[in-house]
């Protein structure tokens, strides 16, 4: 079982998980979509969905938040 697995269990049991850094909520995320990110001491970064507790947090290292974050200022995930 991965860390994140393991901490998602953990949560679903109300267990107080360890994800060092505090999540911070996106100022775009308005009051329905909210996605939050918190970065650990080792330079993980991790993404949740705050308005569902089942979901899993997705762990990122530092390279692929820095080529994802390229990618939204480059405007390749653009939807419209």
């Amino acid at each position: 079982m991965s860390i994140e697995q393991q901490e998602t269990e953990d949560q679903r049991a109300g267990k107080k998980v360890n994800l060092d850094g505090e999540f911070r909520k996106s100022t775009a995320s308005g009051s329905t979509n909210c996605v939050e990110v918190a970065k650990s001491a080792d330079g993980t970064v991790r993404v949740k969905d705050s308005k569902s507790v089942d979901s899993a947090i997705l762990t990122f290292n530092h390279d692929e938040w820095k080529a994802f974050l390229a990618g939204v200022h480059n405007g390749e995930f653009d939807i419209e």
